[in-house]
C-alpha cells in the first residue's frame, strides 16, 4: 500500500494506508468488546459473581470460546488456518487474568462465608477442577513490554470521545452506579465490598485485556502471512496522543499542540473534537477525521456543539457544515431541522413543567380539602360531646340525691364525692367542647379561606 495525503488545520500529512485499514480492525473488535461487556454488567446488576471451578468458570469460559471461533473463521476466510483455539482464547493474557480474578474472588468468599457455608464449601471443594488445564503462560500485567500491544490496548482504551460514546463503557458504569452498597450484615458488606472494589473492576479490565491481546494476535497473524504491514503503524499512539491534549488549556499556542497530537494519532476523535471545541476546525481536518471512520463518534459531539450554541450562527456555521457533510444533507435544511427539534423541545418540556406544576397544585388542593373533611368531623365530634357531658350531669344528679336521702352516715360522703367528681368531669368536658368548637371553627374558617384562595390562583 501507499502512502495518502491527509489535511489537518492547514497542514498536509503523509499517511499510510494501514492505518486506516487498522481503524477498521478496531472498530472490529471494539464491536466484540460490547459483545461481552453485558456478561459483566449482567452479573453486576444481580450482584452475582463466577468462580474458578468448571462448572462455574463457564460463565464467561463459553461465550469467550464462541467468540474464538469466529475470529478463527475470520483468519481462515485471509487463508490462514495455523490458529488453534488455545492461541486465540486459553492463552490469551486477558482470558488468564479472567480466571485468576474468578478464582481468588471465589477463596475471599470462601473466608467470609467460612462458618456459615461450610457444608456448600464441602461440596464446592469436591466438585472443584481446575479450569487453568486450558491456560498456559504467565504474566497479567496490561501494560506489557510490547510496544504494539500497548497501542492496541490504548487503541480501544484511550480516547475519552469514544468511551463517552461506548455502550460497553456506559452500561458498566451505569450498572456499577445502581449497585446499592448500602448494606448493614457484616458478611454481606464483606461479600459487597469485594465484589465492588475487586471484582468487578477487575473483571472488566480483564475482559478488556482479553479483547485487546486478541487484536493483538490478529494482526500479527496477518501481518505473518503478508497480508497487512503492521510496521507501518506501530509508532502511532492513542495514549501520548490523549496525553498531550490535556495541555490544551496551559498554552497559548493551541494549534500546534493539536497538531503534535494529531501527529500521534490521526485517528483520536479527540484531537478533532477539541480543534472545534477551541473554534480552530476545518473542514478538510473533518474529511480527515471521516477518512479515519470518526465521523459516527464525532456526529454526537458536534450535535451538541450545536444545539448549546444553536442562537449564535457565527459560531455554529462552519460546525452545521460539517455535520450537514457527515449526514448528507444541506446546511440550510440541517439548521432548520434543529431549530425545530430544540423549539419542539422546549415546548414539550415547557409542557411538562405545567404538568408538574397542575399535579402540584391539585395534591395542595386535596391536602386541604382533607384538612376541611377533619376539622368538620372535629367540630360535629364536640357538638356531640357537649350535650352528653349535659345529658350524664343531669342522671347523675338525681342519683346523688337518691343516694344521700338512701344512704347511711358512713355512705354520704361517698355520695357527695361522686357527685362533685361527675360535675366536675362534666364542667370540663362542656368547656372542652367549647373551647374546640371555637378553635376548629377558625381552622376550619382559614383552611376554607386557603382553598378558596388556592382555586382563585388556579384559575388565574
Amino acid at each position: 500500500m501507499s502512502n495518502l495525503q491527509v489535511y489537518f488545520l492547514g497542514d498536509k500529512y503523509s499517511i499510510p494506508e494501514e492505518l486506516r485499514e487498522f481503524v477498521g480492525y478496531l472498530h472490529d473488535f471494539e464491536k466484540i468488546n460490547n459483545e461481552i461487556i453485558p456478561l459483566l454488567t449482567k452479573q453486576i446488576s444481580k450482584k452475582e459473581f463466577t468462580g474458578g471451578a468448571d462448572v462455574d468458570f463457564e460463565y464467561f469460559k463459553s461465550p469467550l470460546s464462541k467468540i474464538g471461533k469466529k475470529v478463527i473463521a475470520k483468519l481462515a476466510k485471509q487463508n490462514i488456518f495455523d490458529v488453534t483455539i488455545n492461541d486465540v482464547v486459553y492463552n490469551n493474557k486477558g482470558y488468564i487474568q479472567l480466571y485468576n480474578i474468578c478464582d481468588e474472588t471465589m477463596q475471599e468468599m470462601v473466608n467470609i462465608l467460612l462458618n456459615a457455608m461450610e457444608t456448600w464449601i464441602d461440596g464446592y471443594d469436591n466438585a472443584y477442577s481446575s479450569a487453568a488445564s486450558n491456560i498456559t503462560g504467565t504474566g497479567v500485567s496490561i501494560w506489557t513490554n510490547s510496544l504494539s500491544r500497548a497501542m492496541i490496548y490504548s487503541a480501544l482504551e484511550a480516547s475519552t470521545l469514544k468511551k463517552q460514546a461506548n455502550k460497553a463503557d456506559k452500561q458498566f458504569g451505569d450498572a456499577m452506579r445502581a449497585l446499592s452498597t448500602n448494606v448493614n450484615d457484616t458478611q454481606e458488606k464483606r461479600k459487597t465490598d469485594l465484589l465492588i472494589n475487586k471484582y468487578y473492576p477487575k473483571v472488566a479490565e480483564a475482559l478488556s485485556l482479553f479483547v485487546s491481546e486478541m487484536m493483538e494476535y490478529y494482526i500479527s497473524k496477518l501481518d505473518q502471512h503478508g497480508i497487512f504491514d503492521y510496521s507501518k503503524v506501530k509508532g502511532y499512539d492513542l495514549q501520548r496522543s490523549s496525553d498531550l491534549l490535556k495541555n490544551i488549556t496551559l498554552v497559548s499556542d493551541k494549534t500546534k499542540l493539536l497538531k503534535e497530537a494529531f501527529t500521534y494519532c490521526p485517528y483520536n476523535p479527540d484531537v478533532y473534537n477539541v480543534a472545534l471545541e477551541n473554534g480552530l476546525a476545518d473542514i478538510p481536518t473533518f474529511e480527515t477525521a471521516k477518512y479515519f471512520m470518526q465521523d459516527r463518534i464525532l456526529t454526537d459531539a458536534i450535535y451538541n456543539f450545536i444545539r448549546e450554541n444553536i442562537n449564535n450562527y457565527s459560531l455554529i456555521d462552519l460546525p452545521l457544515e460539517i455535520l450537514a457533510m457527515y449526514n448528507h444533507q444541506e446546511k440550510e435544511t440541517l439548521y432548520e431541522e434543529m431549530q425545530k427539534e430544540i423549539y419542539i423541545t422546549k415546548i414539550l418540556s415547557l409542557l411538562e413543567k405545567q404538568k408538574n406544576k397542575i399535579e402540584n397544585e391539585q395534591s395542595i388542593l386535596h391536602n386541604y380539602e382533607d384538612e376541611i373533611k377533619k376539622l368538620e368531623a372535629d367540630v360535629h365530634f364536640c357538638y356531640y360531646l357537649i350535650p352528653i357531658s349535659i345529658i350524664v350531669f343531669a342522671i347523675s344528679s338525681p342519683l346523688t340525691i337518691w343516694s344521700w336521702n338512701n344512704s347511711s352516715h358512713g355512705e354520704l360522703g361517698l355520695a357527695i364525692l361522686f357527685f362533685f367528681f361527675i360535675s366536675l368531669v362534666s364542667i370540663i368536658c362542656c368547656i372542652l367542647g367549647i373551647q374546640s368548637i371555637i378553635n376548629s371553627k377558625d381552622k376550619l374558617r382559614l383552611a376554607r379561606l386557603n382553598l378558596k384562595k388556592h382555586k382563585n390562583s388556579i384559575k388565574a
